[in-house]
């Protein structure tokens, strides 16, 4: 929860590491999946180059946003190459000397999600699912928000079928 708290002060992750060792990855999954356009993070060590690796979850797999050195003990943002629904991140930090090395905080920043062209709905055992452009989403079960499923080429219908299968 310290990598979210948005406390500066309280590392997250870390501890007193060798030398060109990173730290375990910080895993962070989103309550929801965001639309993200950047991801910002702030870590600190004691002296010493601090390399980062950070990386995104998309299309099914963790793509890389940065790994390279760093500033420390102040916020710094990665762009993403285009804007992508993203429900993970995970980073990972290290120091050419060694020593105290933490992150304290990790943050996925939210973009404008584009005005879909096309939509789709379609209730399937009780639940609504949408299609937006490309986009497969579900309502939550709270109904407070949809939840991102996959992106898919080309969604030109939600049918629901009487042999319990929904087809896209």
């Amino acid at each position: 929860a310290n990598a979210i708290d948005g406390d500066t002060g309280t590392g997250a992750a870390g501890g007193n590491m060798a030398a060109d060792t990173y730290t375990a990855y910080l895993e962070l999954i989103s309550s929801i999946t965001c639309y993200a356009d950047s991801i910002k993070y702030y870590v600190n060590a004691g002296s010493g180059t601090v390399t980062v690796d950070l990386d995104a979850w998309y299309s099914g797999a963790w793509n890389d946003v940065f790994e390279g050195s760093t500033a420390v003990s102040q916020w710094v943002t990665k762009t993403l190459a285009s804007s992508k629904w993203v429900p993970k991140i995970r980073i990972r930090i290290k120091s050419s000397v060694g020593g105290n090395t933490f992150i304290y905080e990790a943050q996925i920043n939210r973009a404008t999600v584009p005005t879909p062209t096309s939509f789709h709905f379609a209730n399937f055992n009780g639940v609504l699912y949408a299609s937006f452009d490309n986009v497969l989403a579900k309502l939550n079960a709270g109904r407070t928000a949809f939840t991102y499923l996959a992106t898919l080429p080309n969604i030109t219908s939600l049918i629901p079928s009487l042999n319990s299968r929904l087809y896209i």
